[in-house]
């Protein structure tokens, strides 16, 4: 496994989620903005606090089973980015 990689995701209140990565940083991703912001595009889906609930780990990445009409899913976001993220600002 990379160090960035995911192995634990908790949805969380107010659309953020706690993730524990493999090297063990650990912390919150607000995705607020990104949801509910003026140009969510797919993460509009996200919007619904059950399906926002249903976050998983699959192989690193942090995932939401969102199909989209053209067949094209899960949901995700890059375990990389988000761990440089916290890496920065924690």
């Amino acid at each position: 496994m990379l160090s960035w990689e995911a192995v634990e995701v908790e949805p969380l209140d107010d659309y953020q989620v706690r993730v524990t990565f493999y090297d063990g940083l650990k912390g919150i991703i607000d995705m607020k903005q990104l949801i509910l912001g003026g140009r969510p595009g797919v993460f509009i889906a996200l919007r619904d606090p059950e399906l926002f609930a249903r976050a998983y780990v699959d192989s690193g990445v942090i995932c939401w089973p969102v199909l989209f009409d053209h067949g094209v899913g899960p949901l995700d976001i890059a375990p990389d980015s988000a761990h440089a993220g916290i890496s920065r600002h924690g």
